[in-house]
């Protein structure tokens, strides 16, 4: 009986000294393929996420939590994200982790800037500055000028369906419903048609560009012409597709040329002698920096950024394949996920939530401004679309525009409120012709502001009656 029980005895000691050896056998592999990261937030209530980047782009993530993150993880690189606890507020950055080293990082949420509403209605192909608002209304279809003097619609006898800017005030339109056809040179508040070296496609497979320095690139079928704004475009490229989609650059344009039973479409990019080069990548979208020197490359889920040679230098931590992207200079990309706007340093290699919408809003847009430090950008929420801005000067917007974004565009009565707050705030009341009168329409315009708290005298008026078709 004792023998049997100093032999249990033994075999006890050595599965557990299996046991032993084999836990240290893993740890000593795990620390010999693995590196550590650990993440520290300001805030025990910050969350805390991990991903892997693969691809260009985030991978589901790898872990989260509250407070400190500590993991051990494959050699590669990761982005790291925190969040405040509303998630309104949010800082990332890339990682490099190594085998057998400890990565230390200490991040705290940017502070998030409420965003200011520009114009109470849908907006798209926005070009601003400091004194001028250019915009293509979404429900009239009408492209728009606003400044000091309010709202004008200089081209009412025109649908428009996007433009192209060199500038604010200068650029390439395109108009609504034509077969790739009706292109329009828009120079301040005149617009003249532009003069193609070819028929239309029937099929309507027309793409075009314009780049900061003036150079028009318009795509007939597989065909790319190329011409100064104002001068005759000649061909400098051909493609066997035939649906590209153009990315104007500073003497260069990315082509991607649409590929079968695919979404994706390859990527080369041909400067304005003609010479092409091709690419390894497909992308959906192609965006250049200002001065030339990046190409932001996305499509299904990921992105890259690509240097003036069209080597990979990076990615922007984001993942999603309905990302919206723009520069907001040389080194800074804008990017949405979701209901937040995020800008990239691509040197730093770190990233911040610039601003958030309200949940079941989207970003559909991004328009920065040339010479003052707004970004516009146009939002989706439900069967609301509007145009807001957001300073990056650090300016958060004031409670009465936070109220006028919930209550706009509104309707008392037969008025209809719109709301423009480019310079001046301004209520846009309109009513059909006949039916009530200016001065009732501006009284029920004021009462409705003051029923919701909002000082009429802040706001200056424009009240228009409008004609309304017949049956």
């Amino acid at each position: 009986m004792l023998a049997e029980k100093y032999n249990l005895r033994k075999v006890l000691i050595w599965v557990l000294i299996g046991i032993f050896i084999l836990f240290a056998a893993y740890k000593t592999y795990e620390y010999l393929t693995t590196g550590k990261v650990i993440v520290t937030t300001g805030d025990s209530n910050n969350y805390i996420k991990i991903a892997k980047a693969v691809s260009g782009g985030s991978t589901a993530t790898i872990k989260q939590t509250q407070g400190k993150l500590s993991i051990r993880v494959k050699p590669g690189t990761y982005d790291v994200t925190v969040y405040s606890k509303s998630v309104a507020d949010g800082t990332g950055q890339h990682i490099t982790v190594n085998a057998r080293r400890t990565s230390r990082i200490s991040l705290k949420p940017a502070k998030a800037l409420s965003p200011w509403l520009v114009y109470s209605q849908g907006a798209s192909s926005v070009a601003a500055n400091g004194s001028q608002l250019y915009f293509i209304d979404s429900s009239s279809e009408e492209l728009m000028i606003a400044g000091d003097s309010g709202l004008a619609r200089p081209f009412t006898n025109y649908s428009l369906s996007s433009a192209e800017w060199v500038k604010p005030g200068q650029g390439i339109a395109q108009s609504v419903g034509n077969s790739g056809g009706g292109l329009y040179i828009i120079s301040g508040t005149s617009l003249s048609p532009l003069s193609l070296p070819f028929t239309p496609s029937l099929n309507g497979d027309i793409s075009y560009g314009v780049s900061i320095d003036g150079t028009v690139y318009v795509s007939n079928g597989g065909d790319v012409y190329a011409g100064k704004l104002g001068s005759n475009l000649t061909k400098i490229y051909g493609s066997v597709s035939k649906n590209l989609g153009l990315a104007a650059g500073i003497g260069k344009v990315a082509v991607i040329a649409a590929n079968q039973n695919s979404s994706l479409g390859s990527l080369v990019v041909v400067d304005d002698t003609g010479n092409v080069t091709k690419t390894a990548y497909t992308a959906t979208q192609a965006e250049w920096a200002p001065d030339g020197k990046h190409l932001m490359v996305g499509g299904e889920g990921s992105n890259y950024i690509l240097d003036g040679s069209l080597k990979k230098i990076g990615s922007a931590p984001v993942s999603s394949s309905s990302t919206v992207f723009a520069w907001q200079d040389n080194t800074h990309l804008l990017y949405t996920i979701s209901n937040q706007l995020w800008v990239y340093d691509i040197n730093a290699k770190t990233a911040r939530q610039l601003t958030s919408l309200p949940t079941g809003s989207s970003i559909s847009g991004i328009y920065p401004a040339t010479d003052s430090p707004y970004i516009y950008f146009s939002v989706a929420a439900g069967d609301k679309n509007q145009l807001y801005k957001v300073s990056t000067a650090g300016q958060n917007a004031s409670k009465t525009s936070s109220i006028l974004s919930a209550l706009m565009p509104d309707t008392v009565g037969v008025c209809t409120l719109n709301y423009l707050g480019f310079t001046t705030p301004t209520i846009l009341t309109t009513y059909p012709q006949f039916q009530t009168s200016n001065d009732l329409c501006l009284e029920a315009t004021k009462s409705e502001l003051r029923y919701f708290k909002l000082d009429p005298a802040t706001f200056q008026y424009v009240v228009t009656p409008v004609t309304t078709n017949k049956d």
